[in-house]
C-alpha cells in the first residue's frame, strides 16, 4: 500500500509522488499519492472501499512506484 498525504509540500518530491485532485474517487481534499513510502497493511485493517481510481490515474501511479523502486520498463 501506498499513503496519502493532503501536504502540498510532498506534491514537491518529484516522480515517486501523483497529485490527485479534489473529488477524484471522493476525496475531499487534494491529495498526494506517496509512492516512495510503501508499505504492508493486514487485509483485515482494510474494512470498506471508498472510492476507484481512473486507469489513467492508476499508470502514473505505476510508473511513480517504478521510479520509487529504480525499475525502468
Amino acid at each position: 500500500m501506498v499513503p496519502l498525504s493532503t501536504s502540498q509540500n510532498q506534491a514537491r518530491r518529484g516522480p515517486t509522488v501523483v497529485v490527485l485532485p479534489k473529488r477524484v474517487a471522493g476525496l475531499e481534499e487534494n491529495s498526494v499519492v506517496l509512492c516512495h513510502q510503501i508499505t504492508t497493511l493486514d487485509r483485515i485493517k482494510i474494512t470498506e472501499r471508498i472510492g476507484m481510481l481512473p486507469k489513467d490515474i492508476m499508470k502514473d501511479i505505476e510508473t511513480a512506484l517504478l521510479a520509487a523502486l529504480g525499475i525502468r520498463t
